[in-house]
């Protein structure tokens, strides 16, 4: 029980019932423990402190929201049966032994190309991969990559790559119904109406790998093109810092990645409108 502590960032004005709450759900499932206890942390904490579940025998598996910045010394050390830690941030630091000695069969779900990957193979978890599913649908699409405008327009591009590369539909057939383009088809500016698992993303800084991406034009007010944000990083040998989409595109003729950066006055950036994003993280 004295090891069962789990405090908010002492950074944070957390109200004292936010606190209480928090303290009353680790009580709970210190007090009750099941034989195969799946814990799940609530989104609002930012912090695990040291030896918060030290020694929880039944504690199997654990999520870990996206807001948990810090996970303390020794926060779930000594616990035998946790062979499932997925862990949804991309910058947290660890406390020494955070996930020390656990029994051999440990898998940490988390995004690759961050340090809490890097945590995961300097210490020889092994590794299931957050964004395994965007990872292989833009593999795909590189495979693209020189193919024609005249063979795939920018929405059969976005539904060939999900199609074949991870057999999931849309749900969309056009870019928009206005102005006699398949008026009356499915389209992607109302991807919520035909897709029940779309998500809509309005902050270009929001945006991750996979997403599909919607623009309009200048002199538009709805969708008049789509694209698959691709992210930041290394692409086909070069460096980029700014975010960066792959499409098919009428004005380059064919399938190329293209920069989307998450502020200026770029074409792409200026005329973004939202995203969608089908994949289940």
């Amino acid at each position: 029980m004295k090891n069962c502590v789990l405090r908010s960032n002492p950074h944070r004005a957390f109200s004292a019932i936010m606190r209480r709450a928090i303290a009353f759900c680790v009580l709970f499932a210190c007090l009750f423990p099941l034989s195969a206890f799946a814990l799940e942390i609530p989104k609002f904490v930012t912090r695990i402190e040291n030896g918060a579940f030290m020694g929880d025998k039944s504690l199997k598996s654990v999520v870990i929201p996206a807001g948990v910045t810090y996970i303390g010394e020794e926060a779930f050390a000594d616990c035998p049966n946790l062979t499932s830690i997925k862990i949804m941030g991309k910058n947290v630091t660890f406390g020494e032994n955070a996930l020390g000695r656990l029994g051999e069969d440990r898998t940490v779900t988390c995004y690759s190309d961050t340090n809490v990957y890097t945590y995961v193979k300097r210490y020889e978890f092994t590794f299931d991969p957050i964004d395994k599913k965007a990872t292989t649908l833009l593999a795909y699409a590189d495979t693209l990559v020189g193919r024609p405008y005249s063979e795939m327009d920018c929405v059969e591009f976005v539904n060939k790559c999900f199609k074949d590369a991870l057999g999931m539909k849309t749900g969309a057939a056009t870019t928009n119904g206005v102005e006699g383009w398949r008026v009356g088809h499915t389209n992607f500016g109302e991807l919520e109406k035909y897709n029940k698992n779309a998500m809509k993303i309005t902050k270009i800084t929001d945006l991750q790998p996979g997403d599909i991406i919607c623009w309009k034009e200048d002199n538009k007010d709805y969708c008049t093109h789509v694209g698959i944000y691709v992210g930041k990083g290394t692409i086909n040998g070069k460096q980029y810092s700014s975010g960066v989409f792959i499409d098919s595109s009428n004005g380059a003729e064919k399938v190329d990645y293209r920069l989307i950066p998450a502020t200026g006055t770029g074409y792409y950036t200026r005329n973004f409108m939202f995203a969608w994003r089908l994949i289940d993280f």
